[in-house]
């Protein structure tokens, strides 16, 4: 939490990266892919623990999305999960299991959107990547303070030359706290 609130990215950065690596989620921080939060600002961090108070325990709310038989296409590359009232309103990190079955799967980009628009790539994708069956699980904190609730978004962004494949479940877990 001290971390999010004391790195900084705007005084370190160039605008022309700001704008390429640094996005700001639906909570207002401003995050990146590769930077994270930012630069670590060691004397905000000092400043900012010595008045520090606890947050509320941390919680989990799970979600799965199991489908036989989905297919995997250029067409057909969006699936959804509608989070409903939970017993968390402010996420820190949020897993997301992902099990599909595709020739050359690894070159597959994986995102994930929140319901406040927020975008992480979950998988980058790798283009020598020739692995078929994909069962992995990531993590992302780009949703930092966001409140969960509505619908997340799976996008899968799949190359011209891929034929086709089979997304065989997704789950998303959110950790994060229920603040007053």
């Amino acid at each position: 939490h001290l971390l999010v609130r004391t790195s900084r990215s705007r005084d370190f950065f160039s605008p022309n990266d700001l704008e390429k690596y640094f996005t700001v989620n639906a909570a207002g921080h401003t995050v990146s892919s590769t930077f994270g939060f930012g630069v670590i600002d060691a004397s905000a961090l000092v400043r900012e623990g010595r008045n520090w108070q606890r947050i509320p325990e941390q919680r989990r709310y799970q979600n799965q999305y199991t489908r036989r038989q989905d297919r995997l296409n250029r067409t057909s590359n969006n699936y959804f999960i509608i989070c409903g009232t939970t017993n968390l309103n402010s996420l820190e990190h949020v897993e997301v299991r992902l099990n599909y079955t595709a020739i050359n799967g690894g070159q597959i980009q994986w995102r994930l959107v929140s319901p406040g628009g927020t975008s992480s790539t979950i998988l980058p994708g790798r283009n020598l990547d020739v692995q078929q069956n994909v069962d992995i699980s990531v993590i992302s904190n780009q949703f930092w303070d966001e409140n969960p609730t509505g619908q997340w978004r799976l996008s899968a962004v799949i190359a011209d030359d891929f034929h086709y494949g089979t997304l065989n479940s997704w789950s998303l877990t959110m950790y994060g706290y229920y603040k007053n």
